[in-house]
């Protein structure tokens, strides 16, 4: 019956804040460069930090980056 099992795959807690960052920033209705403007980040790296759930190309988000996007995006740093 092994057929009949679902394929597994790893997903690490960077991934999971990544996609949460995402879900975050469109629920309070802003643009990745109306966040990147919160953060002071460019665009193009709020993309990539959002793009990394994927697995291809993670990035790590450290105790400093959660609490600023906690706060970026009005969410407990709990919710990431």
């Amino acid at each position: 019956m092994e057929s009949d099992a679902l394929p597994q795959r790893e997903i690490t807690v960077n991934q999971i804040v990544a996609w949460w960052l995402a879900h975050y920033r469109r629920e309070a209705g802003l643009t990745q460069a109306q966040l990147g403007d919160r953060l002071g980040w460019p665009q193009h790296r709020v993309s990539e930090a959002e793009r990394s759930w994927n697995g291809k190309r993670t990035r790590e988000f450290d105790a400093h980056t959660l609490a600023g996007l906690a706060l970026a995006l009005g969410v407990p740093i709990a919710a990431f």
